[in-house]
């Protein structure tokens, strides 16, 4: 919000409860608010099938809604849900369509499509919680066919919660009970020791991006959970954009990142996790992440202000609207006439 063009646009923020209401502050420069003010915020509605929401505590006051600036990380914000309801609204909305944010939260059937896509991704198995209870033995016996160390995650979180490292059976069980309390599916790939993790980000729509600088952060031998990504304060880190890779290598990473981009639709801004054997020389496309930290402004303020980011997202967010409601969504028949008469007939003979 602080790098919004306030000149350009009035900003109305959107807080969602843990109870999942939707409430707005009358001023929200303060990050305080969120935690010490949040009874006094105003109740938010969103009107289905006009761009508009009603705010107020008795929601009499209507406002026309121009766009709608996704920042809602995980279930229920990144999964499609919100895309869905802005697309009932007729709403512009900075993120891929429910489809494509569902299938690139979803990790398993995200993963499905890199293969059918001949987009290289690592070894995986996936189980069901159901599957896991009614024989443990043979998931276990299935992912450790994978081969030691690998990675357990549930199937629908982000933030790196639930996903852990097994490097024996003793930690394959203990991951696969943390995971199973996210989600009634779960992921294990096989995971790769001599790792290096590169980041790009791609801007644009389903027709046309671009792709950004590559970032290395920090691999999982770093391995990074929820409390040291977001609670503790950062270290101090090398240049993580001075990405020493051959050119080639380089052009393969963009590459393949503008091809996920195209193959799951999406639009706006999104983040695309790679995987580098160093052993092997040999690249895998880990993840998309629809609704990347910071809006992913890091890798692209080489060429941007964040406040000129911001503009793109919305420019692409319109035009992706109005192309959606070029479609034609209706067709006019006399089924239903046809059938009331029918019915009629049938009592009155």
């Amino acid at each position: 919000m602080e790098n919004i063009d306030t000149k350009k646009y009035n900003i109305i923020p959107v807080y969602i409860t843990r109870e999942g209401k939707f409430i707005s502050p009358h001023n929200a420069q303060s990050q305080s608010i969120y935690v010490d003010k949040i009874s006094k915020f105003r109740k938010v509605e969103f009107v289905i099938g006009e761009p508009k929401i009603k705010i107020g505590n008795k929601l009499k006051k209507t406002i026309n809604i121009d766009c709608v600036l996704n920042c809602m990380h995980g279930v229920n914000g990144e999964d499609g849900t919100i895309s869905g309801l802005c697309q009932l609204c007729n709403m512009p909305i900075t993120c891929p369509n429910a489809l494509s944010s569902a299938i690139c939260m979803d990790k398993i059937i995200m993963k499905d499509i890199f293969r059918a896509n001949d987009l290289p991704c690592v070894d995986y198995i996936y189980f069901t919680r159901y599957d896991l209870h009614k024989n443990t033995k043979k998931v276990i016996e299935d992912a450790e066919k994978l081969g030691y160390p690998l990675i357990v995650k549930p199937a629908n979180l982000g933030s790196s919660i639930g996903i852990a490292i097994a490097h024996d059976k003793a930690q394959l069980k203990s991951a696969i009970i943390v995971a199973e309390k996210y989600d009634s599916r779960i992921i294990v790939e096989k995971c790769i020791q001599n790792l290096r993790e590169v980041n790009c980000s791609c801007l644009g729509d389903e027709n046309e991006c671009q792709t950004s600088l590559l970032e290395e952060p920090n691999g999982w031998e770093e391995f990074l959970d929820f409390n040291e990504k977001y609670i503790k304060s950062k270290k101090q880190e090398k240049d993580r954009f001075d990405v020493n890779l051959p050119p080639k290598t380089k052009q393969q990473i963009q590459d393949l990142a503008k091809k996920a981009f195209k193959v799951f639709c999406c639009s706006g801004v999104i983040r695309i996790d790679f995987m580098i054997d160093t052993d092997l020389d040999k690249v895998y496309i880990n993840e998309l992440n629809t609704i990347p930290g910071s809006l992913a402004f890091y890798l692209w303020k080489h060429k941007y202000s964040y406040s000129q980011l911001i503009d793109q997202l919305v420019e692409i967010a319109i035009n992706k609207n109005n192309t959606l409601n070029m479609n034609n969504y209706s067709y006019k028949s006399d089924v239903l006439l046809i059938n009331k008469r029918n019915n009629l007939n049938k009592y009155t003979k």
